[in-house]
């Protein structure tokens, strides 16, 4: 899970700084300001300095030393989506969802592939998008792509 001491200042960026993601990459997630004020609330308010940065709180308000699991956090995410009237979804379609904003608000293609971690633009395009298309693989493909008659 998420050590505090992985959000980091670089470049005057606050990021999470090499994240092991999907495919054991390791990357760097850029973290908005709002969300490190938020995340600066909360450690202020939970009195924490370092260690795991989720942690379960207890009825009486205490803050759990061990960190949430996987399945809270997702139970988190649902009940947050059952709140807004998001009976069903999965975690690919909070990516695609951030994927179509990013693009949507004039966000490059090449940027929101890094963002997702994808490192094959067409194969970011395809899962993102829902596009299928054929890469030409020789000369021969080439007409068909553009709708001519092979036959010569």
């Amino acid at each position: 899970m998420l050590e505090i001491s992985d959000l980091q200042e670089r470049e005057r960026r606050w990021v999470i700084a090499d994240l092991c993601g999907k495919g054991n990459r390791i990357r760097t997630v850029a973290v908005p300001i709002w969300v490190k004020q938020a995340i600066n609330g909360w450690l202020t308010v939970a009195e924490l300095l370092e260690g795991k940065l989720f942690r379960s709180v207890y009825k009486g308000g205490k803050v759990a030393r061990s960190s949430l699991n996987d399945w809270a956090v997702w139970s988190v995410v649902r009940q947050s989506a059952e709140q807004i009237g998001i009976d069903r979804f999965g975690a690919h379609d909070l990516r695609r969802t951030c994927a179509k904003l990013c693009r949507k608000s004039g966000g490059d293609l090449e940027q929101i592939k890094f963002l997702l971690g994808h490192c094959c633009l067409s194969e970011f395009v395809a899962q993102i998008f829902h596009v299928k298309w054929r890469i030409p693989y020789d000369e021969r493909s080439a007409p068909i792509r553009a709708g001519r008659d092979l036959e010569r």
